[in-house]
């Protein structure tokens, strides 16, 4: 649980992605510059109107699941995530896990997992630094992809999975 919603006493569980849900589909056509595939929070809205502007395709959409999300963010090389509360939620393992560009908002748990900016993904602070960022990388192609090669390298490496979870919970329970 995240430390903006939980209690003292509770212990802090990350978000992880489905290896078989969340991968790289290479037989599908990259027809959007960046996707984000989530609630249309104010904050979100503005970033995307602001990218779009900048002539910026963005495929922005609420509601899609599994195979359907997983087509979707496929069909960009930039995948984008602004969290609501500086939560580090399932997106963003699971845009690196289908080898997009990350391009996100800097929340504290990304260091406490050995995530770093500029390496793991392209951090933010405010919508005109988003914007910013989601630029260089749609000017930056081959760099963009070396920070995803990375991201997903290392969600891959470090098995930052929902089976590896499940696994270390029910150790912890001493029921496995």
């Amino acid at each position: 649980m995240h430390p903006a919603y939980s209690m003292p006493e509770d212990s802090l569980l990350h978000y992880a992605f489905c290896r078989y849900t969340h991968y790289a589909m290479t037989d599908i056509e990259k027809d959007y510059d960046a996707v984000l595939i989530g609630m249309p929070y104010e904050h979100r809205v503005k970033w995307v109107n602001a990218l779009r502007e900048q002539n910026v395709s963005v495929l922005f959409a609420n509601g899609p699941v599994f195979d359907e999300y997983r087509e979707m963010n496929n069909r960009a090389e930039i995948g984008l995530n602004w969290s609501s509360m500086d939560d580090l939620n399932a997106r963003v393992f699971e845009l690196m896990a289908m080898k997009l560009c990350p391009v996100i908002n800097r929340v504290s748990d990304l260091a406490r997992l050995g995530f770093r900016d500029g390496q793991h993904y392209s951090g933010f602070s405010d919508v005109n630094e988003a914007v910013e960022k989601v630029l260089w990388a749609k000017e930056h192609p081959e760099e963009a992809k070396m920070i995803a090669d990375v991201a997903y390298n290392k969600v891959h490496t470090d098995n930052l999975t929902y089976d590896k979870l499940v696994d270390d919970v029910l150790k912890g329970c001493k029921l496995l």
